[in-house]
């Protein structure tokens, strides 16, 4: 039986995991399906399908969609169902739902220790389009040695109308889905920054040039929607919103700090090399047709 949902309950959501833990045994995998649904820019899309046997599942297939017209894809089958077809079938009816929503654009995220993943991709005709650079950096007692500028500084709720509007131009995301991300990040507690070009002396107008939010876990964060208006970029804005944020996070007893950065952001590659970040992970992307023949 194929169950399309919108989202799923917490028995559900057990299930799903012991299956991949079964799979990430087996594979030598080490990434998490993510099992929300709250990224979707259509929270009613049927954006989980799940083949199961006596409410067993044996074959999971989610479908994230940040974007206009585009959507990500992770699946997984339990070891001892592979080579069934089980896949096949949860593919056909996902591809149905994303013809019939003129989806343009999907991928297929897959690490590349998964070797069923692939051998998957190759037989869908998938094409390799990027990859997804998990980088790290060990943070020193002192910090990250450039020191913050006076131009960045925490920002505070009075921020969110314009870090909104900063988030959608730099991602070309909807300004509603910016919106709710900037409010949630506040909400949820994380450490938000912002980069601003104040003006000549005698002027009292500041200019939002850029932004970076961090999740604190432990002794560890993770710095996303790393940001900077496309008008000041090439100024180093980047550079001293990173560092400026690594050092107050090593004053703060974070030790280690993470950030996701696509290889086609190539100058964004080199300032996180530049500034100590170390490639630990790698995560691939698969550009895929959405007709879909057995």
């Amino acid at each position: 039986m194929i169950r399309k949902l919108c989202r799923l309950n917490e028995s559900r959501k057990a299930g799903i995991r012991r299956v991949e833990e079964r799979c990430m045994a087996v594979d030598g995998t080490r990434h998490r399906m993510y099992l929300e649904s709250d990224c979707n820019l259509d929270r009613f899309m049927k954006c989980f399908y799940i083949e199961e046997k006596n409410g067993v599942p044996r074959s999971v297939l989610a479908i994230t969609n940040m974007e206009p017209g585009r959507a990500e894809i992770t699946a997984f089958t339990d070891p001892d169902w592979r080579g069934c077809g089980l896949f096949t079938k949860l593919w056909n009816e996902a591809a149905d739902m994303l013809r019939e929503r003129g989806f343009e654009k999907v991928s297929f995220v897959c690490e590349p220790e998964s070797r069923a993943g692939r051998a998957v991709l190759n037989r869908l005709g998938a094409k390799r389009e990027k990859s997804e650079y998990l980088m790290e950096l060990r943070v020193k007692a002192e910090g990250a040695g450039t020191g913050a500028m006076s131009t960045i500084s925490r920002a505070a709720e009075d921020d969110r109308e314009p870090l909104t509007v900063l988030l959608a131009k730099c991602f070309r995301m909807p300004r509603d889905y910016a919106k709710a991300r900037v409010w949630g990040q506040f909400a949820e507690g994380n450490l938000v920054w912002k980069a601003v070009i104040r003006g000549t002396a005698g002027e009292t107008v500041e200019e939002l040039a850029g932004m970076c939010v961090a999740a604190v876990e432990g002794n560890s964060a993770f710095l996303y929607d790393i940001c900077v208006a496309r008008s000041r970029r090439g100024q180093g804005i980047g550079t001293r919103l990173v560092a400026g944020a690594a050092e107050e996070l090593a004053k703060m007893g974070i030790v280690k700090i993470g950030l996701q950065v696509s290889s086609r952001s190539r100058a964004a590659v080199r300032l996180y090399r530049k500034l100590g970040f170390e490639e630990r992970d790698r995560i691939d992307y698969y550009k895929v047709g959405i007709e879909f023949t057995e």
